[in-house]
């Protein structure tokens, strides 16, 4: 089975999305008596319930639980919904678990508290339209294909599906091709993990995967790892930790995701859709993204979307190219904030390449340590910049700002900038806060039509800048040691 999504650079970045078909038959035997099959499932009929012991199933498939004692691959239920489960401690291997509810809007319910392993998928959950509902602290793995696949979708169904609860997330242990596979049509996503692993076992894999036109969620607790088992990001490009699809987007995440040596192409991408009305947000809350092409790439690509893209930053994120890429199409704004401890880097590109709403209100608060060939980066949009922390242009750019009309604010003690500062042409650089600090005037470039002086702070410039624009100050102190550090 293959998906795939693509936008344009222009619209921030693509991306595509693989799955494989599963294949293979595997059989176990009792050693000392071969001709005795393992402990098989045990299955009921309305009520329809599929409840497993160690066992090793075969590719056939069990149909309405005409067989009460099954290794079935399959079990396929006609009428009504299902529970399933996985004992404590038992295992299944050979080709995996796949139920399926062929009934429109039949739910399944199933708890996994062993160990499923496939030679295709690992474990499968497939219904026709009705709710899905996912829990236990158990493992679901494959090296060819999904690891955990949840799919509401058959015969054109869109149910919800729920992966844990905020008040019982689920322990991740899932790896494969897509380590947990989530996929509805209209219907909410919610997939709640505290701590374990997401592994992928291909240089083009995901981690885990978020598929709706409904709203998706996503809360990552306790340092989830999310691994590139393959060591490599893709050559395609297309390594994705975590990608969320929806009309609305919320991921939060502490995990841990790729390594310096293993990175993935992507970090943590969302994306609002064309069709996409609700906003989107994705908020770092801890860990380290090691990415090869973006740490977090978010977007909204519905123009007549009214609803904000929020980023927050509150780990470190180590990019090659950018670190954060956002951005919003919509009549909304864009909100990005880096606190403080907290670092970005895009190593040969942008540390934050932006580009905001037609909403006029488009932010940057930046209390950490930003950085890139170029530090920050609008192409369009009106924003207001607010720098308490440093950003650093290892290019020579520090800031470059599109759109118009735009704000840059150097506020605080602790602002610091290395590299030039770039206006649209219609722009307003303005010191401000609180305390002392000092600044190199010659870092002021072009585009700047007004230099301001706010808050009780106390700025000295020094160096010598080639700005001949209008000065105002406005409160505090805004000092030069000579009379030409301003032109």
């Amino acid at each position: 089975m293959q998906q795939q999504f693509q936008q344009s650079r222009a619209t921030l970045r693509r991306a595509l999305l693989a799955g494989t078909a599963f294949s293979g038959t595997f059989a176990a035997v009792i050693a000392g008596d071969p001709g005795r099959a393992l402990a098989a499932c045990t299955v009921t009929a309305l009520p329809n319930s599929v409840t497993c012991d160690t066992t090793a199933t075969i590719l056939t498939t069990n149909v309405d639980g005409a067989s009460t004692t099954s290794n079935a691959y399959t079990q396929l239920f006609n009428l009504r919904g299902a529970v399933g489960a996985v004992n404590a401690g038992q295992t299944i291997s050979g080709n995996g678990l796949w139920i399926t509810t062929t009934q429109s809007g039949a739910p399944i319910t199933f708890t996994n508290n062993g160990a499923v392993t496939g030679a295709g998928n690992g474990l499968t959950l497939n219904s026709s339209g009705g709710d899905i509902a996912y829990s236990g602290n158990g493992s679901a793995s494959s090296t060819s294909g999904f690891g955990l696949s949840i799919d509401t979708t058959i015969a054109g169904g869109s149910g919800a599906i729920e992966v844990g609860t905020s008040g019982a997330p689920v322990t991740a242990s899932f790896s494969g091709v897509t380590a947990l596979r989530t996929q509805s049509g209209t219907s909410a996503i919610e997939v709640f993990l505290n701590g374990g692993s997401l592994t992928t076992t291909d240089g083009n894999g995901t981690g885990l995967l978020l598929n709706s036109s409904g709203n998706v969620s996503a809360t990552l607790t306790g340092n989830t790892t999310i691994a590139n088992a393959s060591g490599v990001p893709g050559a395609a490009g297309n390594a994705f930790a975590i990608v969320a699809f929806g009309s609305g987007i919320n991921v939060t995440s502490n995990a841990n995701i790729g390594t310096a040596g293993a990175a993935f192409n992507y970090g943590i991408f969302a994306n609002g859709g064309a069709a996409g009305i609700g906003s989107v947000s994705v908020s770092q809350t801890g860990g380290t993204i090691f990415a090869a092409t973006v740490g977090i790439d978010a977007s909204i690509l519905n123009r007549t979307n009214a609803s904000d893209l929020t980023v927050v930053v509150n780990g470190n994120i180590v990019s090659n190219i950018d670190g954060v890429s956002a951005g919003t199409l919509g009549t909304g704004n864009a909100h990005i904030s880096v606190g403080a401890g907290a670092t970005v880097q895009g190593t040969t590109e942008a540390g934050l390449l932006l580009a905001g709403g037609s909403g006029g209100a488009n932010t940057v608060t930046n209390n950490g340590a930003i950085s890139g060939a170029t530090g920050l980066e609008t192409r369009a949009g009106r924003f207001t910049v607010t720098n308490a922390g440093s950003i650093t242009g290892t290019g020579g750019t520090a800031v470059t700002l599109g759109g118009a009309n735009n704000l840059f604010i150097m506020s605080g003690p602790a602002a610091t900038l290395t590299g030039h500062a770039v206006g649209s042409g219609t722009d307003t650089f303005q010191f401000a806060g609180s305390g002392s600090n000092s600044f190199d005037a010659s870092q002021i470039g072009a585009g700047w039509t007004l230099l301001d002086k706010t808050g009780s702070s106390n700025w000295t410039l020094t160096g010598t800048s080639t700005y001949a624009g209008p000065v105002t100050v406005n409160g505090g102190t805004l000092s030069a040691i000579s009379p030409r550090r301003l032109a």
